[in-house]
């Protein structure tokens, strides 16, 4: 679960779709699904400042983030749906991972 979250904030999609990046993060998994999140001091409001810029400021640019959340979270539960020989192979991993840039 850690690692998802660092893949994420450590993306260069972050900074695509939000104009903002936090690559001086660590995820540390605790429990399982638990995860402790390490950020520079003033980096969390950074972020949520310049959401709230896109949410406030660029309607437009909010839709086609959501229109692309909704899209990968259809392509998502279709993996899961397989079960466990989703990720069977590199091609179903790379398959997955080649949604995020379509």
């Amino acid at each position: 679960m850690a690692s998802l979250w660092q893949a994420w904030y450590g993306s260069d999609l972050l900074e695509e779709y939000f104009g903002f990046a936090l690559p001086n993060v660590l995820f540390l998994e605790q429990d399982t699904n638990v995860v402790r999140f390490y950020r520079e001091r003033d980096a969390q409001q950074k972020f949520l400042k310049a959401i709230e810029c896109i949410v406030r400021d660029e309607p437009e640019r909010l839709l086609a983030i959501y229109e692309k959340a909704h899209e990968l979270k259809k392509a998502a539960e279709q993996y899961i749906a397989r079960g466990a020989n989703a990720f069977e192979d590199l091609e179903n991993q790379l398959g997955f991972l080649r949604l995020w840039r379509t």
